[in-house]
């Protein structure tokens, strides 16, 4: 093959790119589905390592079809790992167009540059006929302080000073709200934290002051009219990743969790495009993305970058996997590249709503608790914590940050909070049945004193994966151990918005009437 290619190209080398159907039909995606959703239609590798890095840009003919993400790219480094391409009817053409798709290669390796491949694809069916229509937007007539609701986003009054927001719902079999990995340095046995017996007033919803190019993000009017009465940034969402839209519950809000390997392609190298797809899906759905990558994932296949792999990063075993060696150096450096270059094209993006410190620990979570032997819980090194977070306070001037609780004496000034097991361990104390945990999610903040984090920046967070089935039915033990009642969680903490993956289901395992009418209530002001 090698000799082959030579004497036929007169090039130095093969270039060994592999292009592949995923299916032997030869049909495009129907037109509106989700990128990334399922295993696409194409997929990209190189069998051998390139001299330089590539570029795979991804060419439809004609308007019949779109592709995502259109370019894709190679480092000697990730060279062989796979990566897939969705061919997606557009809805232009009618249904049965043969499209052609070549795949081209930009390099400065000469054996590699230029060369090209092709699969033909046919279009489904056309575009709908008729645009959905899109509800109007209606001011609330109750006051937020009549009935327990999501409180109101507060814009920053320092621009430099942001705001974090919460924390995404797990699907692994391990849910981390069930584990004490909130803060496992944390002593159970410390006092309660005290509950207000009046319900605290709603926070005083502040015109945002300007902030960098591109905003202003605190609106959707640049997105177009949320489709339901709801105020944006705010309230119950879920992830298009889990559960394709459209829903019928209403959200101006979509979650991403995002894989750093995903994006991060080599040594301070990046491949925006999975990135840009999803904020391009959500932002044509009129809603807000909600951002946090991580490494590792329990029970799923690291997403630490290749190159720091085969540079030869050290891992830890664990019930759920592998977690790297945090104390690796070139770890380090590669997360402060990320970080830079992550708030360098998308701080203040209109397509944003929240951004998700994560990165480290189980889930993004800053957590590595497993069994509370005291082993495991000293894997990230609190250097590391301050350097993650004093990178996306840098890097960050526009769109708002979250982070864990369990990080709040560190906190840099402006960051808000998420709680991964909201109602589950939030409160504690009377509000938790009269048992005290010190390592709730309260309990920290109010001794790191940033009880007032709200009123500058966001609280947000996930809504415990095992009450989400439970909370708003009417046998719902409210007010005992690890079943806090939802409406004084709220009010307590001012959280803005909450995962919620149950309340977006639509069939026989889904909730019912009378559950979505409270969610409704809850999530809406």
């Amino acid at each position: 093959y090698e000799l082959a290619c030579r004497l036929a190209t007169l090039r130095p080398g093969a270039p060994y790119l592999e292009v592949a159907p995923t299916s032997l039909q030869e049909w495009a995606l129907p037109h509106l589905s989700d990128p990334y959703a399922g295993g696409g239609s194409a997929t990209v590798r190189f069998v051998q390592a390139p001299r330089h890095p590539v570029r795979i840009e991804v060419r439809p003919s004609g308007d019949a079809v779109t592709v995502w993400p259109q370019n894709l790219a190679f480092t000697p480094e990730n060279y062989a790992k796979l990566r897939r391409v969705w061919i997606i009817t557009s809805g232009k053409r009618a249904e049965g167009t043969r499209v052609k798709v070549e795949f081209v290669a930009v390099s400065e390796d000469p054996a590699v540059d230029g060369v090209t491949d092709h699969w033909f694809f046919k279009t489904t069916e056309p575009k709908p006929t008729s645009e959905p229509t899109v509800a109007p937007v209606v001011a609330p007539t109750a006051s937020p302080t009549a009935s327990p609701v999501m409180a109101p986003v507060v814009a920053p009054t320092v621009s430099p000073s942001v705001s974090p927001t919460e924390s995404p719902s797990k699907s692994s079999s391990v849910s981390p709200s069930m584990l004490p990995s909130m803060s496992p340095s944390m002593s159970p046995s410390m006092s309660p934290t005290t509950i207000p017996t009046t319900t605290p007033s709603a926070p005083t919803t502040l015109t945002p002051t300007a902030s960098p190019t591109p905003g202003p993000y605190y609106a959707t009017e640049d997105l177009g009219a949320p489709r339901r009465v709801i105020n944006p940034l705010q309230g119950f969402l879920t992830s298009p990743d889990w559960r394709p839209p459209p829903h019928a519950f209403p959200s101006t809000l979509e979650y991403y969790y995002v894989g750093l390997d995903e994006i991060m392609v080599g040594h301070d190298a990046f491949d925006w495009g999975p990135l840009e797809a999803r904020l391009d899906a959500t932002a044509s759905r009129k809603c807000h993305a909600v951002l946090r990558f991580f490494m590792d994932y329990p029970d799923r296949e690291t997403a630490v970058p290749q190159h720091l792999i085969e540079g030869g990063l050290a891992f830890n075993d664990y019930w759920g996997g592998k977690s790297p060696d945090y104390a690796d150096a070139n770890l380090a450096e590669a997360l402060d590249q990320f970080i830079a270059a992550f708030g360098k094209k998308y701080d203040g993006d209109r397509r944003l709503g929240f951004v998700q410190a994560g990165l480290l620990g189980f889930w993004g979570t800053w957590s590595t608790y497993t069994d509370g032997s005291g082993v495991t819980e000293g894997w990230i090194p609190n250097t590391l914590k301050d350097a993650t977070a004093a990178g996306y306070a840098a890097a960050f001037r526009a769109t708002p940050l979250q982070i864990r609780a369990s990080w709040a004496a560190q906190a840099p000034a402006g960051f808000g909070f998420h709680d991964d097991s909201f109602a589950h361990s939030t409160l504690d104390g009377k509000a938790n049945g009269g048992a005290k945990k010190g390592w709730f999610f309260w309990p920290q903040v109010e001794r790191a004193g940033r009880t007032d984090f709200w009123r500058k920046s966001v609280m947000g967070g996930d809504l415990a994966g095992g009450l989400q089935r439970k909370i708003f039915k009417d046998d719902y033990p409210a007010g005992t151990e690890f079943h806090q009642d939802l409406h004084l969680c709220i009010n307590v903490t001012h959280a803005t918005y909450m995962v919620n993956g149950y309340i977006f289901l639509e069939d026989a395992t889904g909730p019912g009437a009378k559950e979505v009418a409270r969610a409704e209530a809850a999530s809406a002001a």
